[in-house]
């Protein structure tokens, strides 16, 4: 197994994961495309979760609000 060297390791650990808005609001600002999947949750790991019938809606309602052009998303 590899490892990371302590320096790496820092940089790694300051590094956040934008939310799905800002990854968003970032690619209509540099006038990026973006492409990605909504895969269903058949796994049952998210079974219970509030949003666990509607997270494919909730992409498509938030990419509508920010206005994101259709010919961008993949």
């Amino acid at each position: 197994m590899l490892s990371l060297s302590d320096t790496k390791r820092k940089l790694y650990s300051n590094q956040t994961i934008p939310t799905l808005e800002e990854m968003l609001q970032l690619a209509v600002a540099q006038n990026l495309s973006v492409m990605f999947d909504i895969k269903a949750l058949d796994s049952g790991l998210c079974k219970g979760h509030p949003y666990e019938h509607q997270y494919g809606q909730i992409v498509v309602d938030l990419i509508r609000q920010l206005k994101f052009p259709n010919d961008k998303v993949w």
